[in-house]
């Protein structure tokens, strides 16, 4: 509901940098739920995501409750076996063990979503079976505040706001003061293959709304590119694009003249550093990131300035 759409001010008709860029601006997370200093951010992309072939493990939100079913049905079975430790061989001590492995190597076989909501290790189990298997990997989804100091980024040095360069429409704005050489924000990277994936072509029949069944004219040229284009770094010489996705840096304007930040490569946020020492052809056909700048103060900023 937060979402805006507007022109920045700007008139169609009448300015040349209408519709050169987005007009929909202030869309915000907001928390579902306490998230504990140093917790990592979850979104929920819905089941439809993963009902894939590439996500047959991938647990559902009522395949936790599934698990939780199993993890108690295990723990009644574990319990007569200690009752019954002391009047019978130690293999009875060995059993838990052995039985919670059987039942991991039963999901391999039958890709199963539930049984992936179970734990690995036996000395997990009395903790999760109290509150739950979908809290498995709860503890370590949060990070110290001296782990973050020394591995991540500050990512609150921006706020989003009207640029103050004519026709250029939003701009990115310090929200506090920020030294020189100073790390102002990273900026991770989508890798697009190919730039002509941002081409747009007329589909033969112009049904609305458009289906993803609909074909492109044979033979016939693009009639546009797709808006994202203007937001991405490239070259004219290579068909490979790196397009931003971090927060407010894509809002980040150019000007020769009142240059006051730089890009670099990023040594904290780089997902796969050895891409830059690595052929283009052996990982820009993935289907994850891996590459990301960081934004860098070339000199002392002040607050709101762009």
């Amino acid at each position: 509901d937060t979402v805006q759409c507007d022109s920045a001010g700007l008139h169609r008709s009448r300015d040349p940098g209408a519709g050169a860029f987005t007009s929909y601006h202030n869309r915000v997370g907001v928390a579902s739920e306490n998230i504990p200093r140093g917790m990592e951010l979850f979104l929920d992309y819905g089941k439809s995501y993963f009902d894939k072939p590439a996500y047959t493990m991938m647990p559902f939100r009522e395949d936790f409750k599934a698990g939780d079913k199993v993890l108690h049905s295990f723990v009644g079975i574990r319990n007569n076996l200690l009752v019954q430790q002391e009047t019978q061989s130690d293999l009875s001590s060995a059993l838990p063990n052995v039985i919670l492995g059987l039942i991991h190597e039963f999901k391999n076989i039958w890709s199963s979503r539930v049984l992936n909501t179970l734990p690995e290790d036996t000395n997990a189990v009395d903790e999760l079976v109290d509150v739950g298997v979908k809290y498995m990997d709860y503890n370590r989804s949060i990070h110290s505040m001296d782990f973050l100091r020394e591995h991540g980024t500050c990512m609150d040095h921006l706020r989003p706001g009207r640029s103050t360069i004519e026709q250029a429409g939003r701009g990115a704005f310090a929200k506090r003061r920020i030294s020189e050489g100073e790390i102002i924000s990273p900026v991770p990277l989508i890798h697009i293959p190919d730039r002509e994936m941002f081409d747009m072509y007329r589909p033969e029949n112009q049904p609305f709304p458009i289906s993803d069944e609909d074909t492109r004219e044979k033979n016939s040229d693009p009639y546009h590119k797709q808006l994202l284009l203007n937001y991405c770094f490239g070259h004219r010489d290579i068909s490979i694009l790196l397009c931003p996705y971090g927060v407010v840096t894509s809002l980040i304007n150019h000007s020769k003249e009142k240059a006051n930040a730089k890009i670099v490569w990023s040594k904290k946020s780089m997902q796969h550093p050895e891409w830059l020492e690595t052929p283009v052809s052996e990982w820009v056909n993935g289907t994850h990131s891996g590459l990301a700048f960081d934004l860098i103060a070339k000199r002392d900023l002040d607050v709101d300035e762009e």
